[in-house]
């Protein structure tokens, strides 16, 4: 699936490890890595065995997403490992109960000041506005689904002045 996405054209893919053990998820990153190194990124659990095994792989020079960061201290703890990027599951925060795009603005805030290279990678994204919300905060990053994707160029305004530039456009003829 990987080399099918790369075909396509895209031009990153972060793909997930799975393992209760830090051996286990290295060796799983080293394997998903090699795919294509400049262009894969080894999705780890912000869990203890997952900021070892993305301590280990980030030495070896592979980028490494810390994955389902839901505190401040998990993004920091990502930096201090040399992560590339944390996912942050904003509708999944919801879920729980958290003010989500509180929380992810905080981690933005907290990595900038920090002087942090890590981005955020924002997923679970369920509405176009949470994607305005998301850069508003400075989250440049997300993986959207389709449904979300494909109402960002939806506005009224917009579709009433297309509109109105066909009718002066007909009438000049």
């Amino acid at each position: 699936l990987a080399r099918m996405a790369f075909d396509m054209g895209a031009k990153e893919i972060h793909l997930q490890t799975y393992g209760a053990e830090s051996d286990a998820i290295v060796r799983q990153g080293a394997v998903l890595a090699a795919l294509d190194p400049k262009r894969v990124a080894v999705k780890i659990p912000a869990v203890p065995e997952g900021y070892a095994a993305a301590a280990q792989l980030a030495q070896q020079g592979i980028r490494v997403t810390m994955t389902a960061v839901y505190t401040v201290r998990q993004a920091l703890l990502a930096d201090s490992v040399g992560a590339a990027y944390i996912a942050v599951y904003v509708g999944r925060m919801r879920d729980a109960g958290l003010e989500a795009l509180h929380l992810v603005g905080r981690m933005q805030r907290t990595l900038d000041t920090q002087g942090s290279p890590v981005e955020i990678l924002a997923a679970s994204v369920r509405t176009p506005e949470e994607v305005e919300d998301l850069a508003e905060i400075g989250v440049a990053t997300a993986t959207l689904p389709w449904k979300v994707l494909s109402r960002l160029v939806e506005s009224e305004a917009t579709d009433a002045a297309a509109a109105a530039f066909l009718e002066d456009a007909g009438a000049i003829r």
